[in-house]
């Protein structure tokens, strides 16, 4: 179904869009620049990768208008940036209705628009940006693309090549250059009053005190994971060994896994399920250290420059791994070669669960050991 929407509209696009393109044009740019940022829609990594994107925006044009197009599920890690104007939620009854869609549409045309910047390589974001009559539609493109996309891209007025390897935070700031934008690839997330109080009230209930190392045993994608015992044998070693605290962090659906975690501690390991996602930013800045397989929280934490490991397994680190002083990337041997990927289909299973199976307890506290 979602597919038959998105081709029914590439349809009308297609005939129609010489209408499009010519309203697009004649729009007047009175109201100056305002500009719609089409992020990752679904995954909280690839929204803190795109944050560079905004300070750099608003550095250079500080009375523009910036709108964020995003998820109610993501909505919250950027709700309080200060260099977002508005955040426009796409809606799943938008999403997965036709007539929704197109309603959807007409809303981002009401706004007005002179620039979109499609930085999810989505047939989604073009249509967006086409329907909603944005002259200077910018897109992030890639070689070996879907068949949607290969019928669409023509649509935008710019494309930006995506190649294996590219670090996307600087990727996504070369699709600036058209507003002569240039910055830094520093990732950003902000906390609130209310949240570092309502953190800091569960973390006085815990009893949570001194160096707290956070885990996060869960990554949003099972074949990126490391072993959930492995995880409960190193926070085992951190409380015996190094005198720290340690708390499992993550959704209520990671609650079984963090349990299991705990039990290779006595128990002596707590377990946070319950914090809301705009209250993470405010959860991990309190963290001596936080270790997690490469996941949205990773992110996180390196924008708010807390020590981390990132047990990156079989993604390719070369494109949204932390580059933080204090981020530690740990990844398996050269002979196993990456198979995860931002913005291209993954490779063998096989040799990604080698990838995540390669990296031992061992080697994730001695360099645990190393940042404490």
């Amino acid at each position: 179904l979602e597919k038959i929407r998105i081709y029914l509209l590439l349809i009308i696009a297609f005939f129609a869009f010489p209408i499009f393109a010519l309203r697009a044009r004649l729009r007047s740019k009175k109201d100056g620049l305002r500009i719609l940022i089409f992020p990752q829609l679904t995954r909280i990594g690839d929204l803190v990768c795109t944050t560079p994107v905004f300070r750099s925006i608003k550095e250079k044009y500080p009375e523009s208008s910036l709108s964020v197009l995003v998820t109610p599920k993501t909505a919250p890690i950027i709700k309080n940036n200060p260099c977002i104007d508005h955040i426009i939620l796409l809606e799943d009854r938008e999403y997965l209705d036709f007539f929704g869609l197109l309603r959807f549409f007409r809303k981002i045309s009401d706004r007005r628009f002179t620039h979109s910047f499609n930085l999810a390589i989505s047939t989604l974001g073009t249509l967006t940006a086409l329907f909603g009559l944005i002259p200077n539609r910018v897109k992030i493109s890639r070689k070996n693309r879907p068949f949607a996309e290969l019928l669409s891209d023509w649509m935008n007025t710019e494309r930006v090549l995506y190649k294996s390897g590219d670090y996307l935070p600087e990727l996504y700031l070369d699709a600036l250059k058209c507003l002569g934008v240039k910055g830094i690839a520093k990732k950003e997330v902000f906390t609130d009053r209310g949240s570092d109080e309502l953190v800091q009230k569960k973390f006085s209930e815990l009893n949570l005190e001194g160096n707290i190392v956070g885990i996060s045993v869960t990554a949003g994608n099972k074949v990126k994971e490391w072993p959930t015992e492995r995880f409960g044998d190193l926070a085992n070693r951190l409380l015996k060994e190094s005198g720290v605290s340690v708390v499992f962090i993550g959704a209520p659906s990671d609650v079984e896994k963090m349990k299991e975690a705990a039990k290779y501690t006595d128990s002596r390991a707590k377990v946070i399920s319950d914090v809301p996602l705009i209250a993470l930013p405010s959860l991990i800045k309190k963290l001596s250290l936080f270790i997690s397989a490469d996941t949205g929280a990773t992110h996180i934490a390196e924008a708010l420059e807390i020590p981390l490991i990132d047990i990156v397994g079989p993604v390719d680190p070369r494109e949204q791994a932390p580059r933080g002083d204090t981020s530690i990337v740990l990844t398996p041997p050269k002979s196993i070669p990456p198979t995860i990927f931002a913005l291209r289909p993954p490779g063998d299973p096989e040799l990604s669960k080698k990838a995540t199976e390669a990296i031992s307890v061992e080697e994730v506290f001695d360099v645990a050991k190393r940042l404490l």
